[in-house]
């Protein structure tokens, strides 16, 4: 039996946390609750149950009109195939790195699937796009008709075999370069603090990350209302498990990374720059993103680093995770 509800709140907050339990991040009850309007007001969760559990999902989000930020990197493969911009279900989990389709079967697969392909009907859409699959559901979603292409590379830097011993990450990475990142740094008045709890600085949190969007050229996205909810939502449901990496000079923060723990891997979701105030010869980036994170979080099993800047990424440490879009008209 599959049911369609409009918001992860009318779930069954113990049946879905047992379903998607060690599942990763984009499936947790507090990131749909943060994030699953960011693209439409019209989505459904499907959801195969059954003898009363649930089997299998998939997040769709019907997109009517062009998304800004191309987070999917769509619009490029959309004009391969000469497809419009818009009318579409998008199946996937906003600002997330799964295809947002979980299931425990090839029987829920294909459940799943049937009932997307009928809405696709219902609702006069014109095709389906499904995002950042893995291999396995590449193959699955293939047979049923669906062409892929490769859409991005997620980032992740396994942590499980350094036994909690930063120096053994150290030695996986040029030497060289880490001196170079963090002696100016370390011989400054610049100082990196670990904050939990940080409702108090909000606004100063979406200011930043704007100033990051802007300069690279996603300043149509920028909402502050909309980054000022959404940081207050990650600060409130997340809890201890979400955290920023604050760099001040003078009292004033002028820069930031924000982490988020699910079970015991970590994940790097945001980051943002006062970019006059912060001189380059102090890598603030690398900093706030890797070196000071991975310091005090190394007793996870891996922490992941998203899409984009790859070079950066690999160069201190990162292993690349290929994603694929697919598409059926």
């Amino acid at each position: 039996m599959i049911k369609i509800y409009k918001t992860i709140q009318d779930l069954n907050e113990d049946s879905w946390n047992e379903f998607t339990k060690n599942k990763g991040l984009y499936y947790s009850r507090e990131w749909l609750i943060s994030n699953e309007n960011a693209f439409s007001d019209e989505i459904y969760y499907l959801i195969h149950y059954h003898k009363n559990k649930i089997k299998g999902f998939a997040f769709l989000s019907i997109i009517r009109k062009k998304i800004e930020w191309d987070y999917y990197n769509v619009h490029e493969i959309f004009q391969n195939y000469s497809l419009d911009d818009h009318n579409y279900i998008l199946v996937g989990v906003p600002f997330g790195y799964n295809s947002g389709f979980l299931f425990d079967d090839e029987d829920s697969f294909n459940l799943l699937n049937n009932q997307i392909e009928n809405l696709k009907v219902d609702l006069k859409l014109s095709y389906i796009t499904i995002v950042h699959c893995d291999n396995k559901e590449k193959k699955l979603f293939q047979n049923k008709g669906y062409t892929s292409n490769l859409s991005c590379q997620d980032t992740v830097i396994d942590l499980k075999e350094l036994n909690n011993n930063y120096e053994l990450y150290l030695k996986r990475i040029t030497l060289r370069r880490y001196i170079k990142e963090t002696k100016h740094l370390n011989n400054s008045d610049f100082t990196i603090r670990k904050i939990i709890d940080f409702k108090h600085i909000i606004q100063q949190l979406a200011t930043l990350e704007g100033n990051l969007l802007i300069k690279y050229g996603f300043s149509k996205t920028l909402d502050l209302n909309y980054s000022k909810k959404w940081f207050d939502n990650i600060n409130k449901l997340y809890k201890e498990n979400s955290f920023i990496y604050a760099l001040y000079y003078n009292n004033e923060i002028i820069g930031f990374s924000l982490f988020i723990i699910n079970g015991n891997v970590g994940y790097f979701k945001t980051c943002g720059f006062d970019y006059e105030k912060t001189p380059k010869n102090i890598y603030s980036y690398f900093n706030l993103a890797f070196y000071t994170p991975i310091k005090d979080l190394i007793n996870l099993n891996a922490i992941y680093y998203g899409v984009g800047t790859l070079v950066a990424k690999t160069q201190r440490g990162a292993n690349l995770i290929s994603k694929y879009l697919l598409v059926k008209k």
